[in-house]
């Protein structure tokens, strides 16, 4: 059943992904290349629209739960909400405003943050801080999320490998959540990489999938204890360290944090080795860190998984510090 359900999932992305072409071919819907971006050719960035197509399908292939329905329900806010930021480009505050709005729903309605585990003898639990904690932590894996959108494959690729190492944790019985969102995101990949009529996701996508990330780890590890939060936080550590690290060095450079550039991590190492060897590179450092939280959780070493993920962090920074420059 697994595997015709896959097979079916498959199907209909592809579908829907050349349904989103034919759309941007005829309104002429384009993402276009300038000084802040990469690409060189308009291309169509109405691709995160498609996946709003395995979601509706999934509804009448699996039983849900009402959080799972609300999730999902959310998640086409958050990607039409991105649709129309492509359109006519929404100032940063009235993106970040608009999207705090299913953000709240979703942690007033399904769960906020109460722990991040224990560290020995200390449980770490946040009590009325939780909500605001939930809600600060969703934004900024949203906004991270969209941030990896910037290499073609990048952000489908980490997506992926984020989602796969949460359903290695998960029963089987909970799989259905996340298998229309794996499919999908494995037939885009091909899009984006050309294999098929390009495309990107366009925010509709980077911030619908950075909001099924945020909220997805919300739900397995606060509303079941399917994995420990200090686990969690490894599948999304590529993503919070260049986040917080890309605007430190803003900070730093005495630039605003809504300043777009080109000082990613992906873009610089693109410059210097190629497209192919920084997806190879981001992976590679994406997967050590899921190497790092499973060992943690298979070693039960749950206490000194959040010091170690802030000493990486530090790491991290002071790596992409060193080796940044100003402007590409």
């Amino acid at each position: 059943m697994i595997f015709l359900n896959v097979i079916t999932f498959i199907i209909i992305s592809v579908i829907s992904l050349y349904i989103t072409n034919i759309i941007s071919q005829k309104f002429n819907l384009f993402d276009y290349p300038d000084k802040k971006k990469i690409h060189l050719v308009k291309t169509p960035n109405i691709g995160g629209l498609a996946i709003i197509a395995p979601i509706i399908l999934s509804f009448s292939i699996y039983n849900y739960s009402n959080e799972i329905l609300m999730i999902f329900s959310l998640s086409i806010v958050v990607i039409l909400i991105g649709f129309v930021d492509d359109l006519i480009n929404f100032r940063a505050v009235t993106k970040l405003s608009l999207i705090a709005i299913p953000v709240i729903i979703f942690v007033y309605n399904i769960s906020d943050v109460q722990s991040l585990g224990s560290f020995l003898i200390y449980d770490l639990t946040l009590g009325n801080f939780g909500f605001i904690f939930a809600f600060m932590c969703m934004l900024l894996l949203i906004n991270a999320t969209n941030y990896m959108d910037g290499i073609d494959g990048l952000i489908s690729l980490l997506a992926i490998i984020s989602f796969f190492g949460m359903i290695s944790l998960i029963p089987k019985n909970d799989w259905n959540s996340l298998i229309p969102i794996l499919c999908f995101l494995s037939v885009f990949l091909f899009f984006n990489l050309g294999i098929f009529p390009k495309q990107f996701l366009g925010d509709s996508g980077s911030l619908g999938v950075g909001f099924l990330l945020s909220s997805f780890s919300i739900y397995y590890t606060q509303v079941f204890d399917y994995i420990n939060p200090a686990i969690i936080i490894w599948f999304l550590a590529f993503y919070v360290f260049e986040f917080l690290t890309i605007n430190i060095i803003r900070i730093k450079n005495k630039q605003s944090v809504f300043k777009k550039d080109l000082n990613f991590i992906f873009n610089i190492l693109e410059k210097k080795v190629g497209k192919l060897n920084t997806l190879l590179f981001c992976c590679i450092l994406k997967i050590f860190f899921l190497i790092n939280g499973y060992s943690f959780n298979f070693f039960e070493l749950h206490d000194f998984s959040i010091l170690v993920f802030i000493i990486y962090f530090f790491i991290y920074l002071s790596i992409r510090i060193k080796y940044n420059i100003k402007e590409l």
